[in-house]
C-alpha cells in the first residue's frame, strides 16, 4: 500500500521563507514598547521547536524551515505594520 502524500508539506519544499517584519518595524514606538514590556507579549507554544528542528536538519528547504522555527520561536508577524497612516497616532 503506497502512502499519501500531503500538498501542504509538498509545498514546503519549495516554498519561500516566511517574510519577516519591515527594518522599520525595529524602530517603531510599538517595537520598542514590545522590547520594554516583554511579560506583555509571551510567545507560547505547545510545540517542542527544538524537538521540531531536529526532525527537519534535512528538509529540502532550510530557509523555509528556519523561517517558520523563528516565527514559532518569536511570533508570527510577517506584515506587521504599525503606522497604517499618519492620521494614526503612535502607539
Amino acid at each position: 500500500m503506497q502512502a499519501q502524500s500531503s500538498r501542504t508539506a509538498e509545498y514546503t519544499t519549495t516554498d519561500d521563507p516566511l517574510p519577516r517584519p519591515a527594518e522599520e518595524e525595529f524602530g517603531s514606538v510599538a517595537w520598542q514598547t514590545v522590547k520594554q514590556f516583554p511579560h506583555l507579549f509571551r510567545v507560547s507554544t505547545p510545540i517542542n521547536i527544538e524537538r521540531l528542528r531536529s526532525f527537519l536538519d534535512d528538509h529540502p528547504n532550510p530557509l523555509f524551515v528556519s523561517s517558520v522555527l523563528t516565527a514559532l520561536k518569536e511570533g508570527f508577524w510577517p506584515w506587521a505594520n504599525t503606522r497604517p497612516s499618519e492620521e494614526y497616532p503612535e502607539t
